[in-house]
């Protein structure tokens, strides 16, 4: 017979997620359903306990068990009595930051990056007049820079204006420039529009378009963002 069969390995993740996981009775979880709070003192445990690190690889500060455990971990959470409160407050912080552990680039080890910090500051400034909201942000950067990598400092700015189309509704386009980061090349010139909607009290949905002018700038981009609030 095919099926999923536990590894003792993971039979002692689930056993001691359910372990922990029973100091927070059902009165706990009634008591935070019914006043909207967020389970801070559930979270703390979890973390306290290592799992929130259940699929982060080990070089990175993790326990390197793996997606699956981690997903294990999830399901005692939720059948513990916890159900989607406690496994919602979770499972950004576990499974969230994994495109990065995947697809990140800047890797110092790799050869990717400086390893050193980058340090930003910069103002934003908006003014609503009526349906109209200009807006400008004015930054200044220094970059992290190595042997290797002699990167330079420098400015960057945007400036845009969004328009409300409806009581809903919101378009807007900006245009960003960025100092060039190495001698010789080109500062990054692009632009965005952008709309973004709220189809009710607890979406919103924003959709994107870039396009880049030079070599310093990406040919184009498209993306976007769903968001609810609880």
């Amino acid at each position: 017979m095919n099926g999923f069969w536990f590894t003792e390995e993971q039979q002692a993740i689930r056993d001691g997620v359910l372990k922990l996981c029973a100091r927070f009775d059902a009165d706990y979880w009634r008591r935070t359903d019914e006043s909207g709070e967020f389970p801070e003192d559930f979270v703390a445990a979890m973390t306290e306990a290592g799992w929130l690190g259940a699929a982060m690889p080990v070089d990175l500060g993790g326990s390197g068990l793996g997606l699956t455990e981690a997903a294990i971990a999830m399901q005692a959470v939720a059948e513990s009595g916890a159900g989607f409160s406690g496994a919602s407050a979770l499972h950004l912080n576990i499974f969230g930051p994994m495109p990065l552990v995947k697809f990140g680039t800047a890797d110092e080890d790799k050869g990717l990056g400086t390893g050193e910090t980058d340090y930003y500051g910069q103002i934003d400034l908006y003014q609503n007049f009526g349906t109209i909201t200009p807006f400008g942000t004015v930054g200044y950067r220094v970059l992290g820079t190595n042997a290797t990598f002699q990167l330079k400092d420098g400015m960057y700015a945007s400036a845009g204006a969004a328009f409300r189309v409806s009581p809903k509704t919101v378009v807007g386009a900006a245009y960003d420039w960025r100092s060039r980061i190495i001698e010789g090349a080109q500062n990054g010139t692009d632009a965005i529009a952008f709309v973004s909607t709220n189809p009710n009290d607890r979406w919103n949905v924003l959709g994107y378009l870039l396009t880049g002018f030079n070599d310093a700038s990406p040919d184009y981009g498209v993306g976007g963002l769903a968001t609810y609030k609880f």
